[in-house]
């Protein structure tokens, strides 16, 4: 059985507000932070150099960290009031709307973006492959086969340049492409050949034209480029490179919205969105065995998967629907397991497996959870809700903190720890005490099928007070850290 595609990550939703402390906004130029000797002991990624978990003898030991590297730059602790702190690189703290950093396995690799700069280590040991430079910041990495493409988006621009990166020798050779540099908002979809680029209206109902190429991966060259109407609605791109858009409706018509199915440049099949998949709430997954499957409906804030969640599938050549199941909960990922492709989906805190032409069960719970390389994007390393990780007596019912627990208050939301979770672990694991401002990046199967998290964060020690002839009044972090961490499966 091989991995097909799998999720991509979703964006970061909104933060509920909650009931814990009343940290105030003098709070962050205060003296509660913390200034490396009155505050947090060291912990395993504090040292400035390459840690790996020989260093410790704990290798592959749930919560064990596998590898730390320092990072350079000028992070900062972006704080908000009654929420765990996270660490920014430098160029993001001055603009909110930039991209938050981020990191993707392929291949035995793993490419971490931050603030300008992609840099590829050797997914199992840390060990720096190649590091490149880009002239804005980035906005997202994406792999495609062995091309690594990098979107970047300066600061207030509207245009995102394209670009394609190969490994090559000890560095990285950059792809000849004529991607247009001004397209808007632009989506990416890759699978192993090739790479389809897009841009995307701010009003996604805007019926003007938007303009969308296919790329050779493997060279960058355009196979196709044309203007299109309607909407994307690919979470992944299959082996025909098949296209799927929304059409918008026209003022005078009523009725289900139609979709278009654009292959080589061409609309080639448009079809009724099926009774059965709703509203427009829904994800739509291309499969390679001739099936086009909507997930339908939204899970709430930290639901990796939801029972109300439906799964709605039609054949890719006409748009007849096959079969629908309501409750089914959501699609994690493909795979093709001989002609026929599987669906893997996570349902509150179980698992099953569904054909995508029948609709047919063909695992659950136990054996469904077993399949742990097409449930990566089901294993998590989300902070832990502050409610549940402070400690009592901060927190205060009328939001009020006292003066003398404010520093206290501050370092527990700096360093609300990471909690490991996911398919066949019997219990969470805790990253207490590890870092500050922890972020979890990706997660991915080393060279031995072991499951790792890899996260950002500031070594305990590092956290800095903000100044007042700093750059940014965040408080800075002068220890962070790129490291990975073993899940124990």
């Amino acid at each position: 059985m091989t991995t097909a595609v799998q999720s991509p990550p979703s964006p970061s939703p909104r933060r509920p507000a909650l009931p814990v402390l009343g940290l105030v906004s003098a709070l962050v130029l205060s003296a509660c932070s913390t200034d490396g000797a009155d505050g947090p002991p060291p912990s395993v990624i504090s040292p400035e150099a390459l840690v790996t978990c020989e260093d410790n003898g704990d290798c592959g030991e749930a919560g064990a960290v596998r590898w730390s590297v320092p990072l350079e730059g000028d992070h900062r602790l972006f704080r908000e009031p009654e929420w765990p702190s996270e660490v920014v690189p430098p160029e993001l703290w001055m603009d909110r709307g930039l991209r938050a950093p981020g990191a993707v396995a392929a291949d035995g690799t793993l490419y971490y973006h931050g603030d300008s700069r992609v840099t590829a280590r050797a997914a199992d040991t840390g060990a720096e492959l190649w590091s490149e430079a880009f002239d804005e910041p980035v906005a997202s990495v994406d792999t495609a086969g062995e091309t690594v493409v990098v979107r970047t988006r300066g600061p207030g621009e509207e245009g995102a340049p394209v670009h394609l990166l190969r490994s090559a020798g000890d560095g990285v050779e950059h792809l000849g492409t004529e991607v247009p540099d001004d397209l808007a908002d632009v989506w990416v979809r890759g699978n192993d050949t090739h790479v389809a680029v897009g841009e995307e209206h701010e009003d996604t109902r805007a019926r003007g034209p938007r303009r969308v190429l296919l790329l050779d991966a493997a060279t960058g060259a355009v196979e196709w480029s044309d203007e299109v109407a309607g909407t994307l609605l690919n979470t992944n791109l299959a082996a025909d490179n098949a296209l799927y858009l929304a059409v918008p409706l026209k003022d005078s018509e009523d009725g289900p919205s139609r979709i278009a199915r654009v292959v080589d440049g061409r609309e080639d099949l448009v079809f009724e969105r099926p009774e059965e998949a709703g509203g427009d709430s829904y994800d739509l997954w291309a499969t390679d065995t001739g099936e086009v499957v909507f997930n339908t409906g939204r899970c709430e804030w930290r639901a990796i998967g939801c029972d109300t969640r439906g799964l709605v599938a039609v054949e890719a050549d006409t748009g007849r629907t096959l079969w629908h199941r309501e409750g089914t909960g959501s699609v994690v990922s493909l795979t093709t397991d001989g002609g026929a492709t599987l669906l893997h989906v996570a349902r509150g805190g179980g698992y099953r497996t569904v054909d995508a032409r029948t609709g047919e069960v063909v695992a659950e719970r136990t054996e469904a959870a077993a399949e742990t390389d097409a449930l990566l994007p089901a294993f998590t390393g989300q902070r832990q809700d502050p409610a549940e990780a402070l400690p009592p007596e901060l927190r205060a019912d009328d939001g009020a903190v006292p003066e003398e627990d404010a520093t206290r208050a501050q370092e527990a939301l700096d360093l609300v720890p990471a909690e490991l979770r996911g398919p066949g672990m019997e219990r969470p694991v805790v990253l207490d005490g590890l870092a500050a401002g922890t972020r979890h990046l990706t997660t991915y199967l080393d060279a031995d099928g072991h499951v790792l998290g890899a996260f950002l964060g500031c070594a305990p020690d590092g956290v800095r007070p903000p100044s007042w002839d700093a750059a940014s009044p965040e408080a800075e972090c002068a220890a962070p850290r790129l490291f990975t961490v073993d899940y124990g499966l």
